[in-house]
């Protein structure tokens, strides 16, 4: 019986890339399903998305990445999907590594499955201010929940249907890289990591600014620590 995957493409103002991140996701993925979440794109993205006959709902930028996850994941979870991947429609993660990441998650059924492009080298890697955030991020993560991973902050990630259930059962839980990380942790779930090449963005405007980069990281650090909290609280 064939594993049922959901690919989720996140998007904003994508409409130079988005057509080759879908064209490679068929070809290569193959997945049961396609659904672009849009941050409602002022560019012809969403144009491009339904020409190409895919399926694409709309989420205001101001709820940010988390709430599109969510909806993915409850689509996920009411469909029944083994996997749900989750890409961005910027063409920085490389698909054919994602191929080789979903292909050893089915085969050692990791419920988190996350592409690093820290275990190999790749052709991004972040600012210094990223760099510090993801490792001050890393290093709580291995202290608090003694979980070791090298991006934490990875756009790239594959989800079995195990932790979509337990998300889905969790009113309390709100999605971000690291609060993901936590929630598959506490409930003894697995987690590994897998190589995946990321490249420069090229085109199309990144969610992030030097601004919000801070807003971003201080989230997670909130996340991390109020997960932990919590879970200690009710033990």
């Amino acid at each position: 019986m064939s594993l049922r995957s959901l690919v989720i493409i996140l998007t904003y103002n994508e409409e130079n890339t988005i057509e080759t991140v879908i064209k490679e996701t068929k070809e290569i993925l193959d997945p049961t399903h396609i659904l672009v979440i849009d941050a409602n794109s002022t560019d012809n993205t969403s144009k491009i998305v339904q020409d190409l006959g895919i399926e694409i709902i709309f989420i205001d930028k101001m709820f940010g990445i988390g709430l599109a996850v969510e909806a993915g994941l409850l689509l996920a979870f009411n469909d029944n999907y083994d996997y749900l991947i989750r890409l961005d429609g910027d063409n920085q993660h490389t698909v054919s590594d994602v191929k080789k990441m979903f292909k050893e998650a089915a085969e050692k059924k990791y419920d988190l499955t996350i592409g690093s492009r820290f275990l190999d080298k790749s052709e991004y890697n972040p600012n210094l201010i990223r760099s510090f955030g993801i490792n001050l991020l890393k290093n709580l993560i291995n202290i608090f929940y003694k979980v070791r991973v090298s991006d934490c902050t990875s756009g790239c990630q594959i989800i079995s249907k195990k932790l979509i259930s337990e998300i889905e059962k969790d009113e309390n839980f709100e999605y971000s890289e690291v609060g993901i990380i936590c929630k598959a942790s506490k409930v003894k779930l697995s987690i590994a990591e897998k190589f995946v090449n990321m490249k420069p963005r090229m085109s199309g405007q990144s969610s992030f600014n030097f601004s919000n980069s801070f807003v971003y990281m201080f989230r997670n650090l909130l996340d991390l620590i109020t997960s932990f909290s919590f879970n200690n609280k009710k033990k």
